[in-house]
């Protein structure tokens, strides 16, 4: 029997484990509907990867100047997220008040010299050897750590997004291409050292994520995505394996986004996420694409989690491991895991992965 570790990366590689790999989405919201804590669930569940955020501490000086400007009732979510907010200036729509406008930091920007010096700056010294202590943790317990960067939401297309408005950042890319592309870069330098620093820290999967799908189709062309945003991910994926050449990349989309698949396997990238069942033909998927790239998610839709029965779920979770799998697959739900969601839909999809195997020596 493989360790979860071991499962994890062969099944990363595109090859077959002993059973298909398990994992419990963000990890934080599916410990609190079962009552555990994280690593509670990791050992109980046979959970074989997390997804570990950094441990960024935020300036809470710097957060309590941010709060001020904040609507008393509004609900801020995790303090990382507000810490990041802050330091990029950004402030969602409704938070300062029932009907308060979006405020995006750069929606006046006009030339270079105005966005030359908004993206924050991080001790990436500090912050790596904190998130080495942490991937230290978890690979302790033979578990696989993927870490996404710090970013404002996603990277690249959704920061441009929350820093200019959406609208403008669109137009952008057609109508000032020049400024864009300089905005891409400014992104880009900045998530190349921390791809490095995730790199040094020893963890087994860089995760680039960037919402570029709807699903029927892409926000933006395919040809316009891989103008701006491709050879910002190649650069990115290039500063990590300049550091470990054997560090994995997983990169994920909410939505459709088949027609730049074989551009992010060009790039690099391992393995896709997550592959959402009501938005791609995961069986299509599987055939055009599965010899270069594994696939993690796959498994249900959010009125499936929320209102379908444990058995439907166990049924969709071999749909999808039919579909996606055996080799090359990671189980993961497709869509994130709402508190709302039964306990008992959880537990039955945790307890059919990992009673999956031992795989079939065929498909």
């Amino acid at each position: 029997m493989q360790l979860p570790k071991e499962r994890f990366l062969t099944a990363l590689s595109r090859q077959k484990p002993d059973r298909v790999p398990l994992v419990a989405g963000w990890g934080v919201v599916e410990a609190r509907l079962l009552g555990l804590s994280l690593e509670e669930m990791v050992e109980r569940c046979g959970i074989d990867a997390v997804i570990s955020w950094w441990p960024d501490c935020p300036d809470f000086g710097e957060v309590d100047r941010y709060l001020e400007r904040v609507a008393t009732d509004a609900r801020l979510g995790e303090i990382q997220s507000v810490g990041s907010y802050a330091r990029w200036g950004y402030i969602p729509p409704g938070l300062s008040g029932s009907s308060s406008p979006e405020l995006n930091p750069l929606a006046g920007a006009a030339v270079r010299s105005d966005i030359a010096d908004c993206i924050p700056t991080v001790d990436w010294q500090k912050a790596g050897s904190e998130l080495s202590e942490e991937v230290a943790r978890w690979q302790e317990r033979d578990v696989a750590v993927a870490v996404p960067l710090p970013k404002l939401g996603g990277l690249w297309f959704e920061e441009m997004q929350r820093l200019r408005g959406y609208e403008q950042s669109v137009l952008d890319l057609v109508l000032n291409p020049d400024l864009a592309a300089f905005l891409v870069e400014r992104i880009t330098a900045v998530h190349a050292e921390g791809a490095a620093a995730a790199a040094r820290s020893g963890a087994d999967v860089l995760w680039l994520d960037d919402d570029i799908g709807m699903p029927g189709h892409m926000i933006i062309s395919p040809e316009t995505w891989r103008r701006f945003f491709k050879p910002a991910i190649a650069a990115v994926i290039h500063a990590a394996r300049s550091v470990r050449s054997d560090i994995a990349v997983c990169y994920h989309s909410d939505g459709y986004f088949e027609p730049v698949v074989g551009d992010l396997i060009e790039t690099g990238v391992n393995a896709l996420h997550p592959v959402q069942p009501d938005v791609f033909d995961q069986a299509r998927l599987k055939r055009r694409f599965g010899s270069a790239v594994a696939f993690w998610g796959g498994v249900g839709t959010p009125t499936l989690w929320a209102w379908g029965s444990p058995g439907d779920i166990r049924a969709e979770t071999r749909r999808a491991i039919a579909d996606l799998g055996p080799a090359g697959f990671i189980a993961a739900p497709a869509y994130d895991i709402e508190p709302d969601v039964p306990a008992d839909n959880l537990r039955a999809f945790f307890q059919h992965v990992a009673d999956s195997g031992p795989l079939p020596t065929h498909g």
